[in-house]
């Protein structure tokens, strides 16, 4: 990165740093960490070291990250009491009210906003019908496209706890992503999670292999042009968990997930310096031409994930196709995406 804060942030944030620079503009640093929704973890790193001004802009986003993570937590819980009470099950806790407890020094040092829960395809109308009835109202994510809508992965609900003032949201997905861009096996994912105690009534997480493709697989989706904190969440799962690379790379490449894998630890390595073999990334095809050319795009710059600052249909064009591994895959999601286009109009 030859942003001079932008590497400072990433160093800071590995525990890469020994003496404050000189030349490092605090003002880029706070607003990166902010953009980034890492202010917890980087006023943990530096609170005895910073500025007064920066100490307490950091101070305030990590206060309020902790509130808001407090919230969610108690929310959680609720949730997935009301969900196990109506047998459904397994429910799968994903990112942040997972990974707190998993990776991160204290919990409450991952900033969290919604509650994203993996279940049964099967259970979803179900699911719905439960949060529906503690009062939450259904999020419409394709507005006029009603057949995107029926077939996406994802219902998002939201709730406001406080009237006008604070709101909960609440994700339920049938998968990681499209069932067009990848081939899942969610029955076997559901069947092999892990009981999670840390997170509530019944509550279950991804097995350590399966977690690491899903972060993976997240980022890809965003583009890679989500938050910093998505990409920590990477670099502190490899830094503090045995990774069974074998295994990861396995399902990784039969899930048609190893490109999206390959660049988010390509990515991790160049941010944070996370110890990732040449080996295990050539394994995912980083030293194909596709692979070459997704690095040379993906190398960071100013904070950024990627080479530019583009907006998200730029990239979308550029990358979408691209990130999927095989050519199958790709006339896949072409014919799914034109077939659904063609629906919403006509329905």
């Amino acid at each position: 990165m030859k942003n001079s804060a932008a590497r400072f942030v990433a160093d800071a944030l590995a525990g890469n740093v020994k003496e404050l620079p000189s030349n490092v503009s605090w003002g880029q640093v706070v607003q990166l960490a902010s953009a980034g929704r890492v202010e917890p973890m980087l006023l943990r790193a530096l609170s005895d070291r910073l500025p007064e001004a920066s100490l307490q802009v950091l101070k305030a986003g990590a206060d309020k990250a902790a509130f808001v993570g407090l919230r969610t937590i108690q929310e959680r819980d609720l949730v997935m009491e009301a969900l196990s009470n109506n047998a459904i099950a397994p429910a799968v806790l994903l990112k942040g009210t997972v990974l707190g407890w998993l990776i991160y020094p204290d919990p409450l040092l991952r900033p969290v906003n919604d509650i994203d829960i993996l279940i049964p395809k099967e259970q979803m109308n179900q699911a719905e019908s439960v949060l529906l009835g503690r009062g939450y109202q259904k999020v419409e994510m394709f507005e006029g496209r009603p057949v995107s809508e029926r077939e996406y992965h994802e219902r998002a609900y939201y709730r406001y706890l406080v009237p006008a003032k604070v709101v909960q949201l609440i994700e339920l997905h049938s998968g990681f992503s499209q069932d067009s861009r990848f081939s899942i096996p969610y029955n076997e994912i559901l069947q092999r999670a892990l009981q999670f105690p840390e997170g509530g009534p019944a509550a279950y997480r991804l097995d350590d292999s399966d977690q690491l493709i899903h972060l993976a697989i997240h980022l890809a989706c965003m583009k890679f042009q989500g938050p910093l904190k998505h990409l920590l969440d990477i670099h502190l799962w490899i830094e503090n968990r045995e990774v069974d690379w074998a295994t990861v790379i396995s399902r990784a490449t039969a899930y048609g997930a190893a490109t999206s894998l390959c660049q988010s630890l390509w990515l991790s390595r160049q941010m944070f310096g996370t110890p990732i073999s040449d080996h295990h990334l050539e394994q995912l095809g980083a030293n194909t031409l596709r692979g070459r050319l997704l690095k040379w795009w993906h190398t960071p710059q100013d904070g950024l994930m990627m080479r530019w600052s583009l907006s998200p249909t730029i990239v979308q064009i550029a990358t979408q196709l691209p990130l999927l591994d095989t050519n199958r895959q790709r006339a896949r999601f072409v014919w799914n995406y034109l077939r659904q286009r063609i629906g919403d109009l006509l329905e």
